[in-house]
């Protein structure tokens, strides 16, 4: 089976620098959020300890996700924030 990681990283580089120049953009930080999640699907938690697992960018996402609800109007109400 062919590996996307480098397609995956690179995705996510480029959704940081366009969420850095959107920061106010709800779909922007929804997206990125998505982005740094699939990186690591299902491999966000190390379900022994309870922590972000190894490798994976657990606290960026909730940090862009708790962002987006801590300072945007329309966060509770977009869909895409609420499902990440």
């Amino acid at each position: 089976m062919a590996s996307f990681d480098s397609w995956h990283d690179a995705y996510v580089d480029a959704m940081r620098s366009v969420h850095k120049a959107n920061a106010g953009d709800l779909d922007v930080a929804a997206l990125l959020a998505e982005t740094i999640m699939n990186r690591t699907p299902w491999a966000l938690w190390d379900l022994q300890t309870g922590q972000p697992a190894a490798g994976a960018d657990t606290l960026e996402a909730i940090s862009v996700l708790e962002g987006a609800f801590d300072t945007l109007d329309g966060a509770w109400s977009h869909p895409g924030l609420l499902h990440m």
